[in-house]
């Protein structure tokens, strides 16, 4: 009695091709224009930031004597207001994070061409 692979079909013996990322995977123009939009976007909100710390500062110091005569301290005002800038400053950290993976996504699958 002869041994027979009976598993062996041509799909299973055919030599195994080298795997080839293709090119339609994405665009890394798009991915790229995405980053660039993602980290301009960052920019902007990080000026209106500095331009509200600063507006913000200038109004409590300006009223400083008004406060204190209320009972109210400069710090605490500055610290209330700066508060609400922290998910301002969270958006800006999230936008360059977004850039920054997107430019080494691209640069991985183009070494990856090669």
């Amino acid at each position: 009695m002869s041994e027979q692979n009976e598993f062996a079909t041509p799909e299973t013996t055919a030599e195994a091709t080298p795997a080839e990322t293709p090119a339609t995977w994405h665009d890394p123009a798009k991915v790229l224009r995405f980053a660039m939009i993602a980290r301009i976007v960052a920019r902007v909100v990080l000026v209106l930031v500095l331009i509200g710390f600063g507006y913000v500062t200038y109004d409590i110091v300006k009223s400083a004597s008004t406060a204190a005569a209320m009972g109210q301290s400069i710090w605490r005002n500055l610290l209330g207001q700066y508060l609400a800038f922290v998910s301002l400053v969270m958006a800006v950290i999230v936008m360059e994070g977004i850039a920054y993976f997107l430019e080494i996504m691209v640069d991985i699958e183009e070494n990856t061409r090669k």
